[in-house]
């Protein structure tokens, strides 16, 4: 080999590591990339001073060459041992006091060299070697060079001890991805091992640089090959490891291989104290897991293996819940299986909940009822004694009917609003924590020497937005305080309880009613028949209520408190994208109880509050107006055809513009892009009766027939609104047919799949002037 040839692939290395570095520091977000490319980079700058110092012809500017060249070896080893750690999955557990650690020994080392004309402790002696066909520095090395070989070895080692813990954890393509990568630690330590032995093609000359080359185009292929700087396994370790799921990975023989922390934390073991102990072992600290375990059924051939995980009978008892899933290889082979721990806990308090609201529409008996509420109420809460007051009528006072576990019977205690937990709120009509009641000032003085409890929580009965009576729940001095959650949870219990209450009390008056005057007037009987019909409708439309508010406040609740957690654990730059969530879910939630609101206002009138004469086309015109940007935003064209001289209509025009708004906005979200929106007004004629009408038509993907019998329903969302993924509640058209039908006419739907869809919003004319005037003089 002459020099040229060294020159030639020195340059080509160089070339090669500076090509790869610059790939991997494009790609900022992949594990390890910005330690890969400091560590090209620093490959680079070596063998390009590596060639100067066979170029340069004296000894001063060879020795020149040869120091310039550790500012990049000792760059090396750090960046080697960062980049593997983060390959390997450490990103979060490198601390800064490390990676400055690692900064601070380069300096040293760099230093050492600077100063070794004082010290003579990395370089004794150099001289230039002219007995060789090239002269290079023949160089007797200190033992400060040698620490630092050795500071350098024990890093690549680390470094590859690293990657062969990866490829052993690796599997499928990430496993030939880590192969490659790990094969690439090998050819530094071969060619710096012969450079050190004098094992060389030409005297003095370094083969680590080649080495590193090779290392460099090794880890080339496996980049464009197997694309090694992608965040999937890493990614995948991270979730694994995140996980409030216990995850446990088996062997074929039900060994422990791996298991998540949250696994570790719940069964209270370290990683070296469960990794290669058998399951039934491990999980005997915990009994109740160990029986679901073992009630696990998985096929031992695998032809009879079923795709998915095999999930055991969950025991109401269990606070979690044990589901196996067989790990199959490309033959569908059991190669092992993954025991996960899910946590019920939330799910058997809920399911709690629905079974008492269950139990209390089963109770018919006022007093029974009663003390069912408080006793379920308690053990809802984890509190140990409970009380309800109801408020007597015509008096700010309330009453306790129910005194549950406290040391003293307080049933019959009458207080004062303001006073005490149920006074506080029955007057606000708001719920209250209170977790040291000892220390309140508005304690109640009856409670004064009960010593029972230390932390109380009410909440009202609400009836018709006014408060009926207080359900408190108190928890001992030993208990946790209660929570926000709590809180909330109590009043959920206490709105339904209210309803189930009021028509326990109803049942009552009307059972109590029925047999007086069934012994005294046999004509009332059919008016008592129309109450238990009203009693019945009233219970089927409370379950209804029940079911149907359960589900929709359950899904943004579960995302509030989702990416709340996410705010405590989750990282810092997530933090605004779970507060844009938090933002969108909440208004979700504000819209729906809106909604809700609204539509208990519409249920309780049969007539528009604030009639007055509105002119239909004016309104129509206004409102277009003030939605013609987002009309535009969205790239829609719009129509209004409005007829001439349309007699105004007496109606409330703020429920108007309500219904006009929600007819558009559904329009303009649900035609494509470029679609046409038409908005009509017309004089027709219906059943012999002249009305006033108000069309919103529109070209989009249409509704079904299926669909259309539904449409008006409350919490009712059509195949289009789910697949548009748009926020909504499902009660925007329920609201618009409750405002017509409170103004004598309705809302209609004409529709087609594919045709887009027109909804007609009728109000009648007669009720302008005399209701007796003839259709035909209305026809234009």
């Amino acid at each position: 080999m002459n020099l040229g040839s060294v020159i030639f692939l020195l340059i080509l290395s160089s070339a090669l590591s500076l090509f790869v570095g610059v790939v991997a520091w494009r790609r900022p977000l992949a594990p390890g990339s910005r330690p890969f490319a400091i560590l090209m980079f620093a490959v680079t700058w070596w063998t390009i001073l590596y060639a100067l110092e066979w170029l340069l012809p004296g000894m001063e500017q060879k020795l020149w060459a040869a120091r310039l060249e550790y500012l990049g070896i000792v760059l090396v080893p750090g960046a080697w041992l960062l980049f593997t750690l983060r390959q390997a999955g450490f990103n979060r557990r490198v601390p800064n006091l490390f990676a400055a650690a690692l900064v601070l020994a380069a300096i040293l080392s760099l230093l050492a060299i600077a100063t070794n004309d004082w010290h003579r402790l990395f370089y004794i002696q150099v001289q230039l070697d002219t007995n060789t066909p090239y002269p290079m520095l023949d160089i007797e090395y200190g033992p400060l060079f040698y620490a630092l070989i050795a500071y350098t070895y024990l890093l690549l080692l680390a470094g590859a001890l690293l990657l062969g813990w990866r490829f052993i954890r690796a599997s499928g393509d990430h496993r030939w991805q880590a192969a490659v990568v790990l094969l690439s630690a090998f050819p530094p330590w071969i060619g710096s091992l012969l450079y050190l032995t004098g094992v060389q093609p030409l005297p003095h000359l370094d083969l680590t640089t080649f080495g590193l080359a090779l290392t460099g185009i090794l880890n080339m292929a496996a980049l464009f090959r197997f694309r090694f700087l992608d965040l999937v396994p890493v990614a995948r370790d991270m979730v694994i490891e995140n996980l409030a799921d216990g995850i446990i990975v088996l062997d074929p023989l039900d060994r422990v291989v791996d298991a998540n922390p949250t696994a570790r934390r719940l069964l209270s073991v370290t990683p070296a104290a469960i990794v290669g102990r058998a399951v039934t072992e491990v999980l005997a600290a915990r009994p109740d897991l160990l029986q679901q375990y073992q009630q696990a059924s998985v096929p031992a051939r695998p032809d009879a293996v079923a795709p998915g995980s095999v999930s055991l009978p969950v025991i109401p008892t269990f606070t979690h819940e044990v589901r196996l899933t067989p790990l199959l290889n490309m033959r569908q082979q059991i190669r092992g299986r993954v025991l996960v721990i899910h946590d019920i806990s939330e799910r058997r308090r809920l399911a709690s909940l629905y079974t008492t609201l269950f139990a209390m529409t089963r109770t018919t008996d006022l007093s029974s009822l009663l003390k069912l509420l408080v006793e379920q109420a308690t053990n809802l809460l984890d509190a140990s004694s409970g009380d309800l007051y109801l408020c007597q009528p015509g008096s700010r006072q309330l009453q306790c009917l129910v005194s549950y576990q406290t040391e003293q019977d307080f049933t019959g205690l009458v207080l004062p609003f303001g006073e005490g937990v149920a006074g506080m709120v029955a007057a606000t009509a708001k719920p209250l924590i209170v977790n040291d009641y000892p220390a309140w000032e508005h304690r109640a003085a009856a409670y004064a020497s009960e010593h029972s409890f230390r932390a109380a929580m009410g909440a009202p009965l609400l009836w018709q937005g006014q408060a009926t009576g207080v359900i408190n729940v108190m928890r001992s001095a030993d208990q946790a305080g209660f929570t926000d959650y709590d809180v909330q949870t109590l009043t959920i219990f206490a709105s339904q309880a209210a309803v189930v209450v009021e028509n326990a009390r109803l049942l009552d008056t009307t059972q109590h009613y029925a047999s007086e005057l069934e012994q005294r007037v046999s004509e009332r009987t059919a008016a008592l028949r129309a109450a238990n019909i009203k009693l019945q409708e009233l219970d089927t439309m409370k379950n209804e209520f029940v079911s149907n508010i359960s589900h929709e406040l359950r899904t943004p609740l579960a995302n509030i408190k989702l990416y709340l957690r996410l705010l405590e654990t989750g990282r810092a730059e997530k933090q605004p994208q779970y507060l844009a969530t938090l933002h969108k879910e909440s208004a979700l939630l504000q819209t729906l109880i809106e909604d809700l609101l609204d539509l208990s206002r519409l249920d309780m009138k049969k007539a528009p509050a604030n009639l007055a004469t509105a002119d239909l086309n004016e309104l129509v015109q206004s409102w277009v107006n003030h939605r013609a940007g987002l009309i535009a935003e969205r790239g829609h064209r719009w129509e209004t055809d409005l007829q001439p001289d349309l007699p105004t209509v007496n109606a409330d025009a703020h429920r108007l513009i309500q219904v006009l708004s929600n007819l558009l906005t559904n329009a303009i979200y649900y035609t494509p892009p470029g679609g046409l929106i038409q908005i009509i007004t017309r004089r027709q004629v219906n059943d012999d009766k002249p009305w006033v009408t108000l069309s919103v038509r529109d070209n989009g993907p249409g509704i079904s027939a299926e669909e259309q019998a539904a449409v008006f329903g409350r919490f009712f969302r059509g195949a289009a609104g789910r697949a548009s993924q748009r926020p909504g509640t499902g009660l925007g058209l329920a609201i618009c047919q409750e405002i017509a039908q409170i103004h004598g006419g309705r809302l209609t739907l004409e529709s087609s799949v594919g045709h887009g869809s027109t909804f007609t919003f009728w109000l009648p004319a007669w009720a302008l002037g005399d209701r007796h005037s003839k259709s035909d003089d209305f026809l234009p």
